[in-house]
Formats: C-alpha cells, sequence, structure tokens
C-alpha cells in the first residue's frame, strides 16, 4: 500500500518533532 510509506514518514516527523521539543 502506498499509503504505510505516507504514514511512516508522519511518524518519523513527529517522533523527530518530539525528540526535538525535549
Amino acid at each position: 500500500h502506498e499509503d504505510t510509506p505516507n504514514i511512516l514518514g508522519m511518524v518519523d516527523k513527529v517522533r523527530h518533532l518530539v525528540s526535538v521539543e525535549k
């Protein structure tokens, strides 16, 4: 499914943002 990469990309972005905040 092409949606999987998009979801993974979003999760990675969120994780990166959270990491930067902390």
